[in-house]
């Protein structure tokens, strides 16, 4: 069975690739990026867009 696929944005690119190219850009393979992404989740008010690159500048501080 296929795992469904992300609807298209408006530039016809599916959500989950612009995810990976978020989180490809501001966190990549730093653990401490990914740790204070995942601390901020729960109560981060902003955009999936805006934590991600928030928790990028937190861990590079």
């Amino acid at each position: 069975m296929a795992a469904p696929s992300s609807p298209p944005d408006a530039d016809g690119r599916s959500v989950g690739a612009l995810i990976t190219a978020l989180t490809d850009e501001h966190l990549g393979g730093d653990v401490e990026a990914w740790a204070v992404c995942l601390q901020l989740l729960p109560t981060f008010a902003g955009t999936l867009p805006e934590l991600i690159s928030t928790a990028g500048a937190v861990a590079r501080g």
